[in-house]
């Protein structure tokens, strides 16, 4: 993902490719507050399928969970 306008665009089709493939749903995607997962249009998007964000501290890799710490 090259700019942050891009987020909507591309956690729709992983979540289309997690639901076709692996039978998948997402239920709470976790973000540090960067911006990219706060979009109006984002937030629409998991109202309307019933998932919950889940929202961390910005900057602090603690709360990140393992994906942070592995970077």
């Amino acid at each position: 993902m090259e700019q942050k306008s891009e987020a909507l665009t591309n956690y729709k089709a992983y979540e289309a490719w997690l639901g076709t493939q692996h039978s998948v749903e997402i239920k709470k995607p976790q973000s540090d507050q960067g911006g990219e997962y706060m979009s109006k249009e984002f937030n629409q998007h998991l109202k309307a399928n019933g998932t919950i964000c889940s929202l961390t501290m910005h900057d602090t890799p603690e709360q990140n969970g393992v994906a942070k710490h592995l970077n």
